[in-house]
């Protein structure tokens, strides 16, 4: 028996209404997302990346702010094994202790020597500096070494404090320069005042006929107390040219508490 013409006319009308319903049903879920399209939800779009917290520079070692600074440079010089610099405490404090590198480059730009030294070497450390005044250090090159035509002085470590009302003060006077053989020897008379510690460190600067700085003579010498006046000597255990003289020689008391190697001659 075929269908009634009313019957296919019902037939139309459910059809009708239930699209109508999937329609009212799908459609709002299609707009929140949670039925996704072709593409997939936006939930599975990666994150974005964060970004990354700006790195702290490393000190070295160094006193906070003065990594790759360093003291103020007075004059340097290059003789035979030698490269020496005189540096000056430019700053209103006293520095107490300070390991500097020592870097010198040719004219091509090329690294002669960079040296921090080794552990108690008095090569490259500066003691008791007050501000304004100057302090010898050095780095052994090799004689044959290109010309150094440029050099630079950071702090590697630092020991800054404020001024005291009082502080240590070594005088050095009479100081001759004599020559052997094999040795270069100066001589020197240190007076110390106020709270000078055990120790003293020296420094000879010898100078060419010029007045240019050629060689620093460093030492480090016991038995000190405010009011002593003692006698020492600086070696450097070879012989510089004849045309080198004694400019003058730089002392200040080791501060206590500063490691300062072991005990030296008085």
């Amino acid at each position: 028996m075929s269908p009634t013409r009313d019957s296919h006319s019902r037939w139309l009308l459910y059809l009708g209404a239930g699209c109508i319903a999937t329609g009212l049903v799908t459609g709002p879920l299609l707009m929140s997302g949670m039925l996704g399209g072709d593409g997939g939800s936006h939930d599975d779009a990666p994150p974005p990346a964060a970004s990354p917290a700006p790195a702290t520079p490393g000190d070295g070692g160094a006193t906070a702010g003065t990594a790759g600074v360093g003291p103020e440079v007075v004059s340097w010089g290059q003789e035979g094994r030698q490269l020496a610099v005189v540096l000056r405490n430019d700053s209103d404090q006293v520095l107490d202790e300070a390991r500097v590198r020592i870097t010198g480059r040719s004219a091509a730009g090329n690294v002669v020597v960079s040296t921090s030294g080794p552990e108690n070497d008095v090569c490259c450390t500066v003691f008791g500096l007050p501000p304004g005044e100057e302090f010898g250090v050095y780095a052994p090159i090799d004689p044959a070494a290109a010309e150094i035509t440029d050099v630079t002085v950071e702090y590697v470590s630092t020991d800054f404090r404020p001024v005291r009302p009082e502080e240590a003060r070594v005088v050095a006077r009479k100081g001759r320069l004599e020559r052997t053989d094999d040795n270069t020897v100066v001589t020197v008379t240190l007076r110390a005042t106020g709270p000078v510690g055990d120790h003293v460190a020296a420094q000879a600067i010898l100078v060419d006929s010029a007045g240019n700085l050629a060689q620093v003579i460093s030492g480090r010498y016991w038995c000190y107390e405010p009011g002593t006046r003692r006698r020492i000597r600086l070696e450097l255990y070879r012989p510089v040219p004849a045309d080198l003289r004694l400019d003058r020689v730089v002392a200040h008391s080791i501060p206590d508490g500063v490691p300062h190697g072991g005990k030296g001659r008085c």
